[in-house]
This record gives structure tokens, sequence and C-alpha cells, in this order.
């Protein structure tokens, strides 16, 4: 072989080992970018499915203690004997009550006399 044909070589060999170092580096760091990013993009999911999942707890423990309070829910309650209507009244009461809380609307529950048992504003 002669001297240009080898230094042609050599140079042909330097090419294609600084290329491919310079895709494999390349290649870790834009991996390494990715999976950082991922790893961000998961913690805010996470942090956002906690929030969620707090506001709705908080959500059903306020719900349980204002039908604890309530004093349609006690006086049924206090009575020993319970008709079948009257449980039927109560479970389409708290049906629409959870309907109407799950939809943030305002409520405002009062008997005829004007008297407020129960009122829940927004969400």
């Amino acid at each position: 072989m002669t001297l240009r044909k080898k230094l042609m070589l050599s140079f042909l060999i330097l090419v294609l080992l600084m290329g491919s170092m310079i895709g494999y580096f390349s290649y870790q760091n834009a991996k390494n970018l990715v999976l950082e990013n991922k790893e961000q993009e998961m913690a805010d999911t996470i942090n956002r499915i906690d929030i969620s999942i707090n506001s709705q707890v908080q959500q059903i423990n306020r719900l349980a203690e204002n039908v604890k309070s309530s004093q349609i829910v006690r006086a049924y309650l206090k009575k020993e004997i319970h008709t079948q209507e009257e449980t039927e009244e109560l479970n389409d009461w708290m049906e629409r009550l959870l309907n109407l809380i799950s939809s943030c609307s305002d409520l405002i529950l009062m008997n005829e006399d004007g008297t407020v048992y129960y009122s829940y504003s927004g969400c």
C-alpha cells in the first residue's frame, strides 16, 4: 500500500470512529434529557392525582359532617320503626344531595317554616 492510501484509510477510520463516538454521546445525552423530562412529567401527574384525591376526600368528609349534623337524618335515626316510604324518601334525598354536590351547585335545604337545615356553596 502506498502512503497516500494508508493516510486516506487512517483518516477514514478516524472520521468513522469520531462520528460513532459523537453519535453515541449525543444519543446518551438525548436519552438522559428525555428520561428527566418524563420523570418530571410523571411527578407532576402524580401530584395532580394526589391533589384531586385529596379534594374528593375533603368533599366526602364535608358531606359526611353535614349529613351527620342534618336534622332530617337525625329525626329519621331517632325513630325506632321506619316505614319503607320514609326510607325511600331519605334515600332519594341523599341521592339528590350527592348529585347536587358533585355538580358543584349551591344548595340550601330548609323546611316550610324557613328553618335552614343545610347549606352548601360551590365546589
